[in-house]
């Protein structure tokens, strides 16, 4: 999950861009789909903008926006080579936050059941 300070608009063009800029990335490991923004909880975006060094950027909201992948890998490679990447398209970001799910485990299942692209007919 990606977390940026933007507008709606803004944050709906950041998940467009995202698209062609992950995509070599992403595919190199398994398919994938982003998830269009949604806003943080009121909780999070308090605590977030609580312990950020500066407070955000005025007119903006605290966007969260999941990127699920299903496929093989070392994710804490993948961790470093998405924030390369987005570094070097210059699409700045506050937070990468990763989560794995260990196959065949209840918590897999509730996950994929957010990203319709990722689930294989036995993902029941």
């Amino acid at each position: 999950m990606l977390q940026i300070y933007a507008d709606e608009a803004t944050a709906s063009k950041y998940v467009a861009a995202l698209h062609p800029v992950l995509a070599d990335t992403l595919a190199a490991l398994g398919r994938w789909q982003i998830l269009n923004p949604v806003l943080a909880s009121e909780r999070t975006a308090a605590f977030h903008a609580k312990h950020r060094p500066k407070p955000p950027p005025p007119g903006t909201r605290l966007w969260e926006i999941f990127i699920g992948l299903q496929g093989t890998g070392d994710h804490t490679i993948l961790g470093d080579q998405l924030v390369h990447v987005l570094s070097d398209a210059g699409m700045h970001f506050d937070q990468l936050i990763t989560r794995f799910y260990t196959a065949g485990t209840e918590e897999r299942r509730q996950a994929l059941s957010h990203y319709p692209d990722l689930r294989n007919p036995d993902d029941r």
